[in-house]
């Protein structure tokens, strides 16, 4: 865990899907070294945007161990992050366009 710079243990989240909980991450673990590149691939609905808007503490999980390895725990930092993400599509901005520029 010395050259780790993200390290997930044993994450769990889940929402509520009326009176029923619905999980979506269950017991993930992986970690991310100092130099490596991440991709995260699956199927739509398998908890990718959930498991990166945690990483970027956008979110919380329900249970688990979130460590990044220059900062410790960003959870018990109020949500504060030195790292962010990109949106997959600008659909999630449309008054965003570069064809103004153009």
């Amino acid at each position: 865990m010395e050259n780790a710079m993200i390290t997930m243990k044993n994450i769990n989240k889940g929402y509520m899907l009326g009176e029923e909980r619905l999980p979506i991450l269950k017991d993930i673990n992986f970690q991310v070294n100092k130099g490596e590149y991440v991709a995260i691939l699956g199927p739509s609905g398998s908890g990718k945007t959930t498991l990166m808007n945690m990483i970027g503490c956008m979110d919380v999980m329900d249970s688990g161990e979130y460590y990044r390895g220059w900062h410790g725990n960003p959870q018990d930092q109020g949500g504060r992050s030195d790292h962010g993400t990109q949106p997959e599509d600008r659909v999630h901005f449309p008054e965003l366009s570069a064809d103004p520029d153009l």
